[in-house]
């Protein structure tokens, strides 16, 4: 608990659950306690004479005061001459409690006397005007655009009614009253009442029947005067409805009263034949609509009865009073007969009891709810005078008397019933609590004192239980007060009365339920200043564990047994009814009143920050050690985690009730962000002191109440630290204080570099000590790094990030921080700094990666690769020597994996994950970066030499060599793939783009480039390297593919034959300088050349040699190819063309070998020239046994003189 109020857990993760437990306690106890609010839950049947239950205590007495001397001398003198002529004399008169004030006028004279002091009275003379009425109206604001007239009084004499400023203090001790030059001409109409609405609109009842509106405006406009008479009644029709036929207004059917509903915007009028007319004056109050008359009482009374009234005087309608909103959003008016019967309607059509209508919903008719008859004990009733407010209501009959001149009243007070068994049981019909007492005189007026005790509105139970009411009777000749005693006054009686044996007490226990009584007890400890009587209730309190009652409480219909004794439960209710005046109140709006001009309004939270502070203290005093009630030890194990929460609770309620009048006396909360003051108008007071989000609403509300100090004297700002301290330590501690204090030191300049070094370790090593409490970090984080103290703020930030209660969310925050620290000292680093200055530059730089480096927290060091790479400073992350960097990189970057591995000279490992990085099918690894990979691969595994092993086998080192160096080829073959089909038309192969993304994406085996891409998009020379690399013999299948390589480059598509010859002798060249037999068969592929050579000769600009001259640069040699095409004459024996062609062919091929034999090159060798010569003997025999034309005799001259040459 201590450490609670010292706010030593603000940031402890159960602390905030253990909040949440204790306000759902409150929430619950005022949901519970709100249940009945709306009495109209109770009204389930026409009311009995056992509905009424008499209450000796209830009404009291206080005084009596008489009239001021002038003001009696003359009303004796009045009644003395109205006693023989009554028509020479008007007598009215009334009371304005709101100014503290009775009234009385006497024809043209009109008296404002001030009850309170009983001697102080105004005079108004309203000349040769006999006064009819007089009204108390609110001024319109657009007309008296000052707040000179508080109020403004509403004159009705028989010719005009005219208005009186009243200008008065803050507690209407002295006023005076100023006429205005607003009136209006009544045209001979007598007002009868008079009533203002709160925007200024006054509106009178008149004798004639109608309902008039004194409308006024501040100037006379072109279509309307400056004061005008409006009749609301002349030109309208009653609305008819199934019951009744309602007929227009006459002279016979005068209207005597108004009832205004300001909250709802609803008038009401009463006429003399009990005519109720219902008026909607819209929702903004500016219109007036009649919607309803309920015109005759006796039909609807009998049909709600189900028999006929035993008499229509019976029923007649004398009074009508508004129902308030706070007690019933059902019924709405209560109208009063002259024998003391009671009417509750409904504006609006709900069903009865089941329903209730919504605040907004707006007037539709008037629906008879209830029947609440007098209580028949007190007689037959004629009521002169009622009264009704919140559940109370108050009137006065005549007594009998045998003396005529000693007029005397009876004065009836009933309220609801809240003993317990009424309360406990859901469903139950109202109950009343009665008194009488009887008056002296005639009571002719009654009101209620205003006291503005309690402006954040209780409901109307609980006003009934807490709050006492003080009435008003204004007899003939005196004011009487009369107090309405609460339940709690009530038991406070009891407690002045009892003795040890204490069976009044036990009375109260009984009939009010053990928990209300215990709550009431413990708000008498907490209030009277008496000590014994204060002393006496708090052991009635502490003991009534010991009380028991028959009813158990009720809810939903079934009975409830409290897990928790009466003591915590009457606790639980005495600090919700603390709280609950503030509790789901918005922020904005509790600023709004501590900081209006109203003292009453600022003294309400000051009285109620003190009773929060009572009631903690209490708790701490008496329920958090040995105290005097005592449990099973399971109850009281789990009633004191209860009570602890709940004075947790209580300390942060008075530490934020308290901060928020100091917000508001700085005038703080006009000065906070946007974002914070939209905030305050979205967030009740709950959420600050329960919600995690709350404490750091109120810690912003506090930095803003520090930093306000800083422009006042020192003496200010300590003053303000110290109320802080004082009275908010769960929003302010001594950490807070603490942390203000290093803040202050740091705010302040050090030339000396010595001095500066020492100020800054000592605050490091303080915020260290409270680093975890700190709400906002950052204006620290601002002060160290403006004195490069970057390694201070590294090491603050993960301290807090691994501090105990710290959230992950938070501790992200502290991660960024560090990293934030990072990118800008790491922008220190540019070329224009001197050497000095970079080689400082450079130690804050080595110092902070050190602090960083040295934590144990992994998820930090993920934060800090991961900002090393966004930073491109790959190299200086793989210098680090961490123990968590190769762990991450084997999740994050194999790639930089490969790397670290490298640099700490671990081949294999390099080996075998560059192999993985180029192995792994993915999109964004490009297929030349594959084939980088593994070359990477084959590098590390030759640094391994004969120890490397394979990773995922147990192949050795040789073996992983070859495969590596094959993958290679592999990986080349499908580069070369991948880059004739990227050449491909995709009109011609539609997939072959999709097929050219695959080739890039990951590597494939020779089978698959085979079969998948080179087969099937016609890669015939990619066929040939695959059956190199592959090993593959089938000779008929590589001279198909020969045969389809040399048809597709033949196919020219238009090109030249010279074209077509020069790209397929290159093709020839390439494939055969790289693969030797059987992908590169010489003689067969000199026969399939030298017949496309010769299918061409008729247009060929003819090289003869072109087949001769490609074996060559392939690399084929001349005595292969001399046996080669030497075979060839042999076999186009058959064809003497051919055969000839073959004869030049070979004697090219014998030209070019004798010119190749040439110096510098070896000469040719005896046995090679008698091969030659042997085979040139065959030629020309077989030349001279063809037909001989010309070109064959000089071919054959041409042979004879190469063989010659061959002889020498």
């Amino acid at each position: 608990v201590n450490n609670t109020m010292n706010g030593q857990l603000l940031v402890a993760g159960d602390q905030f659950q253990s909040l949440g437990e204790a306000a759902y306690l409150i929430d619950t106890t005022i949901q519970l306690s709100d249940r009945f609010t709306d009495f109209s839950t109770r009204i389930t049947s026409n009311s009995h004479s056992e509905d009424y239950v008499d209450e000796d205590l209830a009404l009291i007495r206080k005084k009596s005061t008489i009239l001021p001397a002038h003001i009696l001398e003359r009303l004796t003198v009045a009644l003395e001459a109205s006693a023989k002529n009554p028509q020479s004399i008007i007598i009215k008169r009334g009371l304005f409690p709101e100014i503290k004030r009775s009234w009385i006028s006497i024809n043209n004279s009109l008296y404002l006397w001030n009850y309170e002091d009983g001697f102080e009275y105004s005079y108004l003379d309203a000349q040769d005007r006999m006064i009819l009425t007089v009204g108390l109206v609110y001024p319109k604001r657009e007309v008296f655009q000052t707040d000179e007239y508080r109020y403004l009084l509403a004159i009705a004499t028989q010719e005009t009614v005219y208005l009186v400023g009243i200008c008065t203090d803050e507690t209407f001790s002295v006023l005076s009253l100023i006429p205005t030059q607003y009136y209006v001409s009544l045209n001979q109409v007598s007002i009868s009442s008079i009533q203002g609405t709160l925007n200024g609109r006054i509106f009178m009842s008149a004798f004639d029947g109608n309902l008039y509106e004194f409308d006024y405006q501040l100037e006379e406009k072109w279509f309307s005067k400056k004061c005008r008479l409006v009749n609301h009644s002349s030109s309208l029709t009653r609305n008819l409805v199934p019951y009744f036929i309602v007929t227009k207004f006459s002279p016979e059917d005068p209207l005597y009263e108004i009832a205004l509903d300001h909250p709802r915007n609803i008038l009401y009028t009463l006429s003399e034949k009990s005519c109720i007319d219902v008026y909607d004056l819209g929702v903004d109050g500016n219109s007036l609509k009649r919607v309803f008359s309920f015109s005759n009482v006796l039909p609807e009374v009998a049909r709600f009865l189900r028999n006929s009234p035993s008499s229509e005087k019976q029923y007649q309608i004398k009074f009508i009073h508004v129902v308030a909103e706070q007690e019933s959003t059902t019924v709405h008016l209560i109208a009063v007969t002259t024998h003391g019967i009671r009417l509750y309607f409904s504006t609006t059509q709900a069903l009865f009891t089941s329903m209730q209508s919504s605040p907004s919903s707006r007037p539709q008719t008037l629906d008879l709810l209830h029947i609440r008859f007098p209580p028949q004990n007190k007689g037959d009733l004629s009521l002169r005078a009622s009264f009704y407010k919140n559940g109370v209501f108050v009137a006065s009959t005549p007594l009998s008397t045998s003396n005529p001149f000693h007029q005397s009243d009876r004065l009836l007070v009933s309220s609801p019933d809240l003993s317990f068994s009424k309360r406990a049981i859901e469903g139950s019909n109202l109950k009343e609590n009665v008194s009488s007492v009887d008056v002296e005189g005639e009571i002719t007026s009654i009101g209620e004192r205003v006291h503005r005790k309690d402006l954040i509105f209780q409901n109307a139970e609980q006003e009934h239980l807490y709050y006492s009411r003080e009435l008003l009777c204004l007899g003939s000749k005196h004011l009487h007060f009369y107090t309405k005693l609460s339940v709690l006054e009530q038991l406070k009686e009891r407690l002045e009365q009892s003795d040890d044996s204490d069976v009044k007490i036990k009375e109260f226990f009984e009939r009010y339920g053990v928990d209300l009584a215990a709550s009431m007890c413990l708000s008498l400890a907490l209030s009277i200043e008496d000590p014994q009587l204060s002393q006496k209730a708090s052991s009635f309190f502490l003991r009534s564990s010991g009380y028991s009652i028959q009813v158990p409480l009720s809810i939903g219909g079934t009975p409830q047994v409290s897990e928790f004794s009466p003591v915590h439960s009457g606790l639980s209710l005495y600090a919700a009814r603390i709280v609950r005046k503030i509790w789901n109140v918005l922020v904005s709006d509790l600023f709004a009143d501590l900081t209006s001009n109203d003292p009453q309004k600022t003294e309400v939270f000051y009285q109620l920050e003190l009773q929060l502070r009572a009631l903690a203290k209490y708790i701490q005093n008496n329920l958090m050690s040995n105290s005097e009630y005592s449990l099973r030890r399971e109850v009281l194990v789990r009633e004191q985690k209860s009570i602890l929460h709940l004075h947790s609770l209580l300390v942060r309620s008075t530490d934020a009730l308290a901060l928020l009048r100091l917000i508001a006396e700085n005038q703080i909360h006009t000065k906070l962000s946007q974002n914070n003051q939209l905030t305050l108008t979205t967030r009740t007071f709950r959420y600050l002191v329960v919600d995690a989000s709350g404490q750091e609403l109120c810690k912003s509300l506090v930095a803003a109440l520090v930093d306000h100090t800083k422009t006042s004297d020192d003496l200010a700002a300590k003053s303000i630290t110290d109320e802080l301290q004082k009275h908010c330590p769960s929003f302010f501690s001594d950490n807070d204080y603490k942390f203000l204090q290093v803040m202050e030191i740091l705010k302040k300049d050090y030339p000396n570099k010595t001095e500066k070094e020492r100020v800054l370790v000592d605050a490091v090593r303080e915020l260290s000590k409270i680093i975890q409490f700190v709400p906002n970090i950052h204006p620290m984080v601002n002060a160290l790094q403006r004195h490069n103290y970057f390694h201070g703020v590294v090491h603050l930030a993960l301290l807090r990030a691994k501090a105990e209660g710290i959230t992950s969310e938070e501790s992200e925050k502290m991660y960024r921080i560090v990293l934030d620290a990072f990118d800008t000292f790491s922008q220190l680093r540019v070329p224009t700094v001197d050497q000095t200055q970079r080689d400082e530059i450079e130690r804050t730089i080595g110092k902070s990666i050190s602090v960083a480096i040295s934590s144990t927290n992994r998820i930090f060091h993920e934060k800090l690769y991961s900002w090393y790479i966004s930073k491109n400073l790959t190299n200086d992350l793989l210098e680090l020597k961490t123990p968590f960097l190769e762990e991450y990189l084997e999740k994050n970057s194999k790639e930089l994996l490969a790397e670290f591995y490298v640099r700490e000279q671990n081949y294999q490992k390099a080996a075998n994950t560059f192999r993985e990085l180029a192995e792994t099918p993915l999109p964004s690894v490009k297929l030349d970066k594959r084939i980088e990979f593994l070359s990477y691969a084959l590098t590390n595994a030759k640094s391994c030499g004969s120890t490397f092993s394979s990773s995922s086998n147990n192949e050795s080192g040789v073996d992983v060599l070859n495969d590596l160096t094959e993958r290679i080829e592999t990986a080349q073959i499908q580069k070369q793939i991948q880059e004739q089909m990227s050449e491909i038309d995709p009109l011609r192969f539609p997939k072959s783009t999709t097929a050219v993304e695959e080739l890039n994406s990951k590597l494939f085996s020779l089978s698959d480039l085979y079969n998948k891409y080179a087969r099937r998009y016609n890669l015939f020379d990619c066929m040939l390297k695959i059956l190199h690399y592959g090993s593959h013999n089938d000779h008929n299948l590589i001279d198909k593919t020969w045969n389809d390589l040399i048809r597709q480059i033949c196919n020219n598509n238009g090109k030249t034959p010279e074209y077509t010859i020069r790209v397929l002798a290159d093709k020839v060249v390439s494939i055969g300088k790289l693969y030797p037999s059987p992908v590169f068969p010489v003689a067969t592929l000199v026969e399939k050349l030298e017949a496309k050579s010769l299918s061409l000769k008729d247009t060929l600009g003819w090289d003869i040699g072109w087949v001769i001259e490609t074996m060559i640069t392939v690399g084929v040699i001349l005595p292969e190819l001399f046996e080669i095409y030497r075979a060839r004459i042999s076999k186009q024996s058959n064809n003497t063309q051919n055969m000839i062609h073959a004869v030049k062919l070979l004697e090219v091929l014998i030209l070019r070998w004798e010119e190749y034999s040439q110096p510098p090159r070896a000469g040719l060798t005896k046995h090679d020239k008698s091969i030659i010569s042997d085979a040139l003997n065959e030629v020309i025999v077989d030349l001279n046994r063809q037909k001989k034309d010309e070109y064959v005799s000089a071919l054959i001259t041409s042979l004879q003189t190469l063989k010659s040459r061959m002889s020498d």
